[in-house]
């Protein structure tokens, strides 16, 4: 299934399995990004030494990485914003306390 990937890097685009969570080390949490689309961000990425920040166009604060999928009722589909679309709605910065 077609996801967007923000990490450290920026944003990129994969492929993901159906049962992709399942499979993950990685302890998840998602919210509602648009009418569309979730947002998946590590549970307790903030508590991290040096997380880096992604701050969305609404003021949504949330730790890297970050894993954008489509939405149908409960289910996740394939993500169908386009690279630019999700990048004009975050900006990346390192730890927001350090400021």
């Amino acid at each position: 299934m077609r996801a967007l990937w923000i990490d450290d890097k920026g944003i990129s685009e994969l492929d993901v399995a159906p049962d992709w969570e399942r499979h993950s080390s990685i302890d998840w949490d998602a919210f509602g990004l648009t009418d569309t689309h979730d947002a998946w961000t590590d549970d307790v990425g903030l508590f991290r030494p040096d997380p880096i920040i992604a701050t969305f166009s609404d003021g949504r604060k949330v730790a890297l990485p970050i894993l954008v999928l489509g939405r149908d009722g409960e289910a996740c589909t394939d993500a169908t914003m386009t690279l630019a679309e999700l990048g004009a709605m975050v900006t990346l910065d390192q730890d927001p306390a350090s400021r």
